[in-house]
């Protein structure tokens, strides 16, 4: 079994907008699978290429950090 902790620590979401936080990657018996710490206080892996999901970015979706880019633009009188 391989291990690979690259994604560790992203936001998850599933398409009925349950959201989690990525544990790991691993391979098991020819398949990668996802271990994900979901917000509902569940554990529970996704099997890549089989379940559906979609990595967020954070900065992006975090509606403080929109707020603050518009604020930070400058503006000409």
């Amino acid at each position: 079994m391989s291990i690979d902790y690259s994604k560790a620590g992203k936001r998850i979401k599933l398409a009925n907008g349950d959201l989690g936080t990525i544990l790991y990657r691993f391979e098991d018996h020819g398949s990668w699978c996802v271990a994900v710490k979901w917000n509902s206080g569940s554990t529970l892996s996704l099997i890549e290429g089989v379940d559906r999901y979609e990595i967020i970015d954070e900065e992006k979706s975090n509606p403080n950090d929109r707020k603050e880019e518009r604020n930070s633009s400058k503006h000409v009188t």
